[in-house]
């Protein structure tokens, strides 16, 4: 099971405790999934792969195993099982979480030499991994394997969060930014984050990867992943005073075409017009005055002004604002009716799969120092294609990606013999004339949006014989969840690392996008 697949599990299995846990806080779905995944992860992987449920899975989540004897490198409560056991209620946790090391060597491998040892036993609990440090305050949650209970879980990782916000002294904040989330986990890992040091804090394992780090590319691949609703990036905010109940299986499907004054897909605008009258939206009477909103198919003035008032008083499924421009997109198309009505895209092939999660976990990558087109890891996407470091490296982060995930398929990279290149035009002027290269220019993608898929590197011309590309991830109706190297928060073509952007629209790319046969 890859990571993005056990994020889809638990944001699918643990929807409602997710939703009811983040209701009042500056916190959200993604960074709770982010958290649980990089606590416990690696074992929903393995025991759902052996066909364990829900509350099996949950009651397993233990693990991080005391040496029994000295303790070493551990400082707080129990350093040892001597320790634990002069503690009044000591022997009854020692049998709980000795009991708990055993029942889950079960089905864990890498627990059985732990197991094997009648000293040692577990010091994680719950999906959150709660620490016996905790024990002296709160002996219920693990003598009474309270662990085992998703929602006694979820009430405590927001109680520790919190207390994290207080100790980065952000308290009285509302809400967070996407880097304020990723160091509010460092915070809950370590006590607090350095926020001058960027993501490399906090625990850092086998791999020279850090807690921060880590997180950071769980809550990339969290934010992606479509089909549940709520969560950050995914639940619709209104901006009215009384709630807005999108439609569920009777959402019409979006018809693939910006519609716009004047259109001719009467059907698709008379839903439009159906759906803004239910809502209340109007039109001027014709003895003064207002009346509802006619439904008559035709995309005229009232229409318009109603759809831009519309756009006005609610946001996309991102929580961004809708544009005021009185066209109907996929962004207002969702809003209007619901997520699900927007058509999504993603991929089902084993290689562009391989491919977006190697992407999603370089996601944070970023250039030291900062606009230098420099660093260790940039330095390799450069070699990958061989340009000198303090070259831009957008295409060769995109080439860097497609070897790496040939490598793990055991397949030939499509890109190496014919688009091995760093240059962006270089790039797709090679693709065009490229075998095993299908190229889709933006006029054909504007008319038939659902050609755009997963995997697809996009182009755009900048001027000047300069360029940017990267790797579509998901596409939603006619706006696009990007990859991209050498790029920052608002796309530009010389930025300072890998992000994962959701702004961009079919329209914006000027040049097209190369599919790689695979």
């Amino acid at each position: 099971m890859k990571t993005r697949d056990a994020l889809r599990w638990f944001q699918t299995a643990f929807d409602s405790e997710l939703q009811s846990a983040v209701a009042g806080t500056p916190f959200d779905t993604d960074l709770l999934s982010a958290l649980a995944y990089q606590e416990t992860g690696y074992l929903w992987q393995t025991l759902l792969a052996a066909g364990l449920k829900k509350n099996e899975v949950l009651s397993l989540c233990v693990g991080d195993t005391v040496d029994g004897v000295s303790g070493r490198g551990r400082r707080a409560f129990p350093r040892n099982k001597t320790q634990l056991l002069t503690h009044p209620q000591g022997p009854a946790l020692f049998a709980v979480a000795r009991e708990a090391l055993v029942r889950v060597a079960r089905h864990i491998p890498g627990y059985a030499a732990a197991a094997a040892n009648p000293d040692k036993f577990c010091r994680g609990f719950g999906i959150f991994q709660r620490d016996l440090q905790f024990f002296p305050s709160d002996p219920g949650f693990f003598l009474e394997a309270r662990w085992a209970d998703a929602g006694a879980c979820f009430d405590r990782v927001i109680a520790e969060l919190k207390e994290a916000l207080a100790r980065q002294g952000w308290a009285s904040k509302k809400t967070l930014s996407d880097e304020e989330k990723i160091f509010l986990a460092i915070a809950y890992n370590r006590g607090r984050a350095d926020l001058a040091r960027g993501f490399k804090q906090g625990y850092r394992n086998a791999d020279g990867k850090y807690y921060g780090e880590l997180v950071a590319a769980y809550y990339d691949l969290a934010r992606g992943i479509p089909g549940v609703v709520g969560g950050a990036g995914r639940a619709l905010q209104f901006a009215r005073t009384s709630p807005f109940v999108p439609l569920g299986k009777a959402a019409p499907a979006y018809p693939g075409r910006l519609l716009v004054r004047d259109s001719p897909e009467r059907a698709a605008v008379r839903r439009i017009q159906q759906r803004l009258r239910q809502l209340g939206y109007t039109q001027p009477g014709g003895k003064g005055g207002a009346e509802p909103l006619a439904v008559d198919g035709l995309f005229g003035r009232n229409t318009e002004a109603a759809v831009e008032l519309f756009q006005a008083r609610h946001t996309d499924t991102h929580g961004n604002p809708l544009a005021l421009d009185g066209q109907v997109g996929a962004e207002t198309w969702a809003a209007l009716f619901g997520p699900k009505s927007a058509p999504v895209s993603e991929t089902e092939s084993p290689f562009f799969s391989e491919l977006l999660e190697i992407a999603s976990l370089e996601v944070g990558t970023l250039e030291e120092p900062a606009g230098s087109n420099r660093g260790r890891r940039v330095e390799q996407y450069q070699r990958s294609v061989g340009i000198a470091r303090g070259n831009a490296w957008c295409v060769a982060f995109v080439y860097w990606c497609f070897e790496a995930a040939a490598q793990k398929q055991a397949i030939a990279n499509p890109m190496e013999k014919e688009c091995r290149t760093g240059g962006v035009l270089d790039l797709w002027n090679r693709a065009c004339g490229a075998r095993n290269v299908k190229i889709l220019r933006t006029a054909e993608a504007l008319n038939d949006p659902a050609r755009v898929k997963p995997g697809m590197v996009f182009v755009i011309s900048t001027g000047g014989g300069m360029g940017h590309a990267g790797m579509v991830s998901r596409v939603v109706g006619n706006r696009m969840e990007t990859i991209e190297g050498n790029t920052n928060d608002g796309g530009s073509r010389e930025g300072i690392g890998v992000f994962r952007r959701s702004g961009r629209t079919l329209q914006s790319i000027n040049r097209g996008f190369i599919e790689f046969v695979v």
